[in-house]
C-alpha cells in the first residue's frame, strides 16, 4: 500500500519547485485526509476484458472507526496489477477488505489491511483542506467542499484539455494563472487526440481495451496528478451529445465505469458530456442543418448520468452541459443525479435576469451556474457587430451571479479549443481573429474577474439573495441582499452621459443608519461614497463614478474590505 507520486517531469521549474516546497514523505501506511489514497494489489492471473464494466474483478470495502464505510471500484493498471484509488473524507483509522467475483484470485480476494488519516497541514491549499469532491448545499443554493465550505463557482473552459495538443506542462500554467486570478476551476472534456488524421479519440480505445487503451489512460494521469497537486478542481465530460449517434451505451458504460475508478478519487466533478440535451438534427435544404423540437438526446445522457452516480462511491455533485438557452428543455432537472445546473446562455449574448431568476425558481430546488456565455475575443461582422471584450464578460459574470447563479464559467477565443497553431484555427475561425491559447491566457477580461471573486468571497455570497428590481423597478441595476445587513448592487453600463440618481427599495428601513462603497470592478478598489438618504419611497442612492458598471455595498455596520482592495478616499458627487 502506497501513495503515487506526481511525475514531475512534465512540470515548469515554478510549479515544481512549488510541489517541492509544500510536500513531504508520507510513511506507507498514513494517507491524508482529502487526498488521494492508493492500495496496489496483484491478481493471481492476467483478465480477459479488464474493462469490462459488468464484471468486478475488485471490490475494496472501507471502513472508518467511526463505522462509517464505502464500496469502491479497483482498475487495472497493466498485466496482472490492479489499484483501488481512495479519498478519504474522515482522520482516524481505517480498515479495508477485498472481493472479487472471482473467489479463487487470492491476490484480488480475501485481503485486508488499515491505514492512519492525518488532516491536512493549515498550509495546504484550499480543496485540499476542505475536501474537493463537491456537493450539493443542504439548502440547495450553491456547492460546498465535502466539509461543507461553500466553494465559489469561477472556472475557465479548456474543451481541448486533455490531449496531444494540451499538454500537461500547459495545465500547469494554466492553473497557475488562473489561481492567482481568483478562479477555483476548470472545464474540459477533450479525451481525444485533436490533431489525429482519423479523429480518434476515447471512445474508440475504450471499445478495443487493452494495452493501447490503458496507455492513454497512463498518459492522462498527469493532469489529474498535476491539478490535484495544486489544490485544483476539474469539471469533466467526454466528447459531446454526438456520441449517443456513434458509440453504444455499453461502450458509454465502458468508459464511465473505469474513469470512476481510476479518477473518481481526485477533485472532480462531472458534466457527462457538452450540450446533452441537443435535438436531434436532420439534413436540412442548401446543406443547412434542421433540429427536430420533439426529440433531444437528453433521455440518453439523462439515463446515463444516473448510472454513473449510482456507481459513484461519493456520491458527489454531477451536472450535464446544457444546449443554448433557445434549445433548453431541462431534461435532467427531475433526476436525483441531476446536482446543479450548468446553462449555456449562449454567445454575443446580454445577461438575462428574469431568465436566471426563473431558472433559479424551478422545483426541486438546485443551484444553478452560467456555463457557457460570452467567450472572450469573439467577434461577428452581421449586425450589429459585436466583439466580445472585457465590459462585456464583466456584465456576464455579474449579471448572471447578481441574478441568482452559484458561479459563472468563463472562456476565451483560442484557449477553450486549445489553439496552438493559428493557421489551424479549425471551427474556432467562425467566430473572429484567431488567438493561441497562450495569447487568450492574457486577455483583460480575466484579470478583472479576479476581482469578482476576490469580492464575493470576502463576503457570504452564499446568503445573498435577488431582490427584482429593487433599484428603480428594473434589471439596468441588480441588486442582491442577504436581508437586512447587506446589500450589493451591479450597475449594468448607462447609455446617459451622466447616470440619474437611483432610488432602491426593499433593503432596510427607515432610522437605520447604512455605510456605502463603491467597488470598481475592473481594478477591485474600492471608495468611500455618501450614505444613501432616506425618504417615504426609499434610499436615494449615490450618484455613480461614471457611466461604466460599478457595484455599490450597503451595509449596516462598517465595512471590512477584501484584502486585495485599496481605498482611494473618498468620492464626490
Amino acid at each position: 500500500m502506497r501513495r503515487r507520486c506526481l511525475d514531475v517531469a512534465i512540470l515548469p521549474p515554478k510549479l515544481l519547485a512549488f510541489l517541492i516546497a509544500s510536500s513531504s514523505a508520507i510513511p506507507a501506511n498514513v494517507a491524508t485526509q482529502y487526498r488521494p489514497h492508493e492500495l496496489d494489489f496483484v491478481a493471481a492471473h492476467e483478465s480477459a476484458d479488464a474493462f469490462d464494466p459488468d464484471r468486478s474483478p475488485l471490490i475494496v470495502r472501507l471502513t472508518h472507526e467511526s463505522g462509517r464505510s464505502l464500496s469502491l471500484r479497483g482498475f487495472w493498471d497493466g498485466a496482472r496489477t490492479w489499484r483501488a484509488r481512495f479519498q478519504p473524507e474522515l482522520a482516524g483509522r481505517w480498515t479495508w477488505s477485498s472481493f472479487s467475483d472471482d473467489p479463487t484470485d487470492a491476490g484480488l480476494h480475501g485481503r485486508a489491511g488499515e491505514f492512519t488519516v492525518a488532516p491536512p497541514g493549515a498550509d495546504a491549499p484550499e480543496q485540499q483542506r476542505h475536501g474537493g469532491i463537491l456537493r450539493v448545499s443542504a439548502d440547495h443554493t450553491h456547492l460546498t467542499y465535502a466539509n461543507g465550505t461553500p466553494f465559489f463557482w469561477l472556472a475557465d473552459t479548456w474543451w481541448g484539455m486533455p490531449s496531444d495538443r494540451a499538454t500537461p506542462e500547459h495545465l500547469g500554467k494554466l492553473i497557475a494563472k488562473r489561481q492567482s486570478q481568483g478562479f477555483t476551476a476548470g472545464q474540459m472534456h477533450g479525451h481525444r487526440n485533436l490533431d489525429s488524421a482519423d479523429g480518434s479519440d476515447v471512445f474508440q480505445l475504450m471499445e478495443a481495451g487493452g494495452e493501447p487503451a490503458l496507455a492513454y489512460w497512463r498518459k492522462t494521469d498527469a493532469y489529474y496528478r498535476l491539478a490535484e497537486g495544486l489544490g485544483w478542481h476539474l469539471c469533466v465530460g467526454f466528447y459531446g451529445y454526438v456520441s449517443e449517434r456513434k458509440y453504444s451505451l455499453k461502450t458509454h458504460h465502458r468508459l464511465w465505469a473505469y474513469f470512476l475508478a481510476r479518477y473518481g478519487a481526485y477533485p472532480v466533478t462531472f458534466l457527462i458530456t457538452q450540450e446533452y440535451n441537443q435535438p436531434y438534427e436532420t439534413p436540412g435544404p442548401n446543406g443547412k442543418t434542421l433540429y427536430d423540437p420533439t426529440r433531444t438526446h437528453g433521455p440518453f445522457f439523462t439515463a446515463l448520468g444516473g448510472w454513473i452516480h449510482d456507481r459513484d462511491p461519493y456520491r458527489r455533485a454531477m451536472t450535464a452541459h446544457s444546449a443554448v438557452r433557445s434549445r433548453e428543455k431541462f431534461d435532467a432537472w427531475p433526476e436525483p443525479w441531476y446536482g446543479f445546473a450548468l446553462l449555456q446562455n449562449g454567445h454575443f449574448s446580454r445577461p438575462d435576469p428574469a431568465y436566471y431568476r426563473s431558472v433559479c425558481a424551478r422545483e426541486p430546488s438546485k443551484p444553478v451556474i452560467e456555463g457557457e456565455m460570452n467567450y472572450e475575443g469573439f467577434s461577428r461582422t452581421n449586425a450589429p457587430p459585436l466583439t466580445i471584450d472585457a465590459a462585456v464578460i464583466r456584465m456576464s459574470a455579474y449579471g448572471a451571479v447578481q441574478s441568482g447563479c452559484a458561479g459563472y464559467s468563463y472562456g476565451a477565443q483560442g484557449l477553450y479549443a486549445h489553439i496552438t497553431n493559428p493557421k489551424l484555427p479549425g471551427p474556432t475561425a467562425r467566430w473572429g481573429p484567431v488567438l493561441t491559447w497562450d495569447q487568450a491566457l492574457e486577455l483583460e477580461g480575466a484579470r478583472h474577474l479576479a476581482h469578482l471573486s476576490g469580492l464575493y468571497r470576502s463576503l457570504s455570497w452564499w446568503r445573498l439573495r435577488p431582490l427584482p428590481k429593487a433599484v428603480d423597478d428594473s434589471d439596468a441595476a441588480l441588486a442582491k441582499t442577504d436581508g437586512d445587513g447587506l446589500c450589493l448592487i451591479y450597475f449594468l453600463p448607462s447609455p446617459k452621459p451622466r447616470p440619474a440618481p437611483s432610488r432602491l427599495i426593499g433593503f432596510g428601513k427607515p432610522g437605520i443608519s447604512l455605510t456605502a462603497q463603491w467597488f470598481d470592478p475592473r481594478t477591485g478598489q474600492t471608495t468611500i461614497a455618501f450614505p444613501p438618504a432616506w425618504d417615504d419611497n426609499g434610499l436615494d442612492l449615490p450618484p455613480r463614478p461614471d457611466i461604466q458598471d460599478w457595484i455599490l455595498i450597503l451595509r449596516r455596520h462598517p465595512l471590512v474590505l477584501p484584502a486585495a482592495t485599496q481605498a482611494r478616499g473618498a468620492s464626490t458627487p
